[in-house]
């Protein structure tokens, strides 16, 4: 029997607890500030378009380096390796010939740091005498990048072309591999292989390219990706070489078997071959890591019948139910930061309108977990987009009348000047859509917009999606994960939150744990680190084991990726570091100054 006091203590206590319970719920709803947007900015006070770091190729600056291409100006390979001099803030020259090469060695002596991209197509192979000039104008450390080979029969017949790409062997004109492999420490996030002995996930998965000449390298050739082939008699050394160096020559020649210098791969081909065997290096990158969720919540009663067949219940209910709680525990596990596109309807020619209740409760749970609400530009229906953002202004008027959308996700690209004016989006200063193989992954849509890719989709990853996060990540330190719940609301066959919850989770724990130390931003986060690595200028001095930086308009903090092989970090004045991986660091940078004292690794 309870005393009593005891059963008065245990009131006192049950009270007390129900007390703390109401008086946390009641806090959290006073402190919640859902109805208004934290990352709304006044865009005078932000960097523009105009404000960005510009080549100037008539008057190049000898305190930097020197970046050239050889080939013509309509090729990939010109627009990827410009680009990437702008970004690591180099010197660039254009040479549509070997002859306009050769013209300019004199100048081009002045940058003893040079990186020379050669588009193979454009080169006369044939003819020893105009191709022998390549290395000798590379100068010694410097880098000499081959994008694409010429023909392999041409090889085969040349021993000079043998020896300048570090060939041994032509086994076969063309091979078809079973996937690749991709060596560790090249590529920030280390090694991997695509491909599975599971059928069934390499053919979700594999949508990379198989077939290529078969090279056999020579012994002081270093490969940085191979194909893989079912011969298990054959030596690692046999297998077809996609990527690889020739590091006894001076300067260090690298070779691309294939298309992987074309599109945003390249940047990041261009950074790792810039790091690539020294004993250190540094250079600029944005340090933002997006996770998007597009077309959600949804806030319409639609598609009713179908999802009440699939489900049982409504979408209302599957989407705050078991869509919410498979998404965020998703996001919970992992280091990006979080963004929802809001979708108010899908379909616009229905009669099933937004609901008021569904937007409340979906901005007070996203504001407790830090999450930015942008809006889509996504429906399935004919809607004019300007029609759409009409009923979707009167909406949200009716609801959140001080709410200010920051970022907008388009579903046509970047055609939106028009749209843009629109009362609904004047505050957007950031328009994300899907990557569609383009070379600039984010930059300027007009003076005060900028415009972001979404790179990779987190429910259907696949291995060229993974190459391509690894290539970005090391030339820029970004990437941008999309999940589109369009797809669970007006799913094409089979149950689409099944295979998210088994996929998604998944793929952002295995594939992006290696960039977990960058870190996690909202697209309007990420649109103001674009806007500052845009602008950002800066000199940078090695001396032996110190690095010296200097940053000429440090309007906010800037990040670099420092690498270095058998090198540590022993103290940085003016900024921070962070390790990324095994000779791999990110230095924030906060002061206009930034001093890094590096000392020799000790382990063995």
């Amino acid at each position: 029997m309870i005393s009593r006091w005891n059963y008065f203590s245990i009131t006192i206590v049950m009270g007390v607890v129900l007390l703390m319970f109401q008086m946390t719920n009641v806090m959290l709803e006073r402190w919640n500030h859902y109805e208004e947007n934290s990352f709304v900015r006044n865009l005078e006070e932000l960097p523009k378009e105009s404000d960005m770091y510009a080549l100037d190729e008539d008057s190049p600056d000898s305190s930097r380096g020197m970046v050239v291409y050889i080939g013509s100006r309509d090729a990939s390979a010109f627009e990827v390796t410009r680009q990437w001099a702008v970004y690591t803030k180099q010197n660039f020259m254009g040479c549509e010939t070997l002859e306009d090469y050769r013209e300019s060695a004199g100048a081009l002596a002045a940058y003893p740091e040079r990186t020379v991209s050669v588009h193979s197509e454009d080169i006369d192979w044939g003819d020893e005498a105009a191709w022998s000039c390549l290395e000798a104008g590379a100068g010694k450390g410097g880098r000499l990048v081959f994008c694409g080979l010429p023909e392999a029969e041409l090889i085969r017949k040349s021993a000079g072309l043998r020896g300048l790409f570090g060939i041994s062997q032509v086994r076969a004109a063309e091979t078809t591999v079973e996937g690749l492999r991709l060596e560790d420490g090249f590529l920030l996030g280390g090694g991997a292989e695509y491909w599975s002995i599971d059928e069934e996930e390499n053919e979700r998965r594999q949508d990379m390219e198989l077939t290529f000449p078969w090279y056999v390298l020579a012994e002081d050739a270093q490969a940085y990706m191979r194909g893989i082939l079912e011969d298990e008699s054959l030596e690692a050394e046999e297998l077809p070489a996609v990527i690889w160096r020739t590091p006894a020559k001076e300067p260090h020649t690298y070779v691309v078997n294939g298309d992987y210098m074309e599109g945003a791969c390249g940047l990041g081909l261009l950074s790792a071959i810039w790091a690539d065997g020294k004993d250190c290096e540094i250079y600029p990158v944005v340090n933002a890591q997006n996770l998007v969720a597009v077309n959600y919540p949804g806030l319409a009663r639609e598609n009713e019948a179908e999802i009440q067949g699939l489900y049982g219940q409504g979408l209302d209910r599957l989407f705050r139910d078991r869509v919410w709680p498979v998404f965020i525990a998703a996001y919970r596990q992992n280091a990006l930061g979080l963004t929802c596109m809001l979708a108010p309807q899908y379909d616009y020619e229905d009669e099933n309108l937004p609901e008021q209740e569904q937007l409340l409760y979906y901005m007070k749970r996203l504001n407790e977990e830090s999450a930015e609400v942008g809006l889509s530009g996504g429906r399935i229906s004919d809607t004019p987009l300007e029609q759409k953002l009409l009923e979707d202004r009167w909406f949200m008027e009716g609801t959140l009348p001080d709410y200010r959308f920051t970022s907008f996700y388009s579903t046509q690209g970047h055609t939106l000047e028009v749209e843009l004016q629109d009362r609904l989006l004047e505050s957007v200063r950031t328009v994300v859509s899907q990557y569609g193989g383009e070379l600039d992954v984010f930059g300027y849509l007009n003076e005060n917009v900028t415009r972001q890719a979404l790179l990779a989709d987190g429910v259907h990853y696949t291995y060229g999606q993974d190459f391509l996060a690894k290539c970005v990540e090391t030339a820029l330190g970004y990437t941008s994960v999309m999940v589109d719940m369009e797809w669970i609301a007006y799913p094409d066959s089979g149950d689409a939150l099944n295979e998210m919850s088994s996929n998604l989770g998944w793929n952002l724990q295995n594939y992006f744990k290696g960039y977990e130390n960058f870190e996690g931003t909202t697209v309007s986060e990420s649109d103001e680190r674009i806007r500052a690595f845009l602008a950002l200028d800066y000199g940078k001095r090695i001396d032996g084991n110190t690095v010296y930086l200097e940053l000429e308009n440090p309007g906010s903090p800037a990040w670099f990726v420092l690498r270095g092989e058998g090198k540590r970090i022993r103290a940085v004045e003016g900024g921070q570091w962070t390790l990324l991986e095994d000779g791999a660091y990110l230095i924030e940078a906060t002061e206009e100054n930034v001093v890094i004292t590096l000392q020799n690794s000790t382990r063995g």
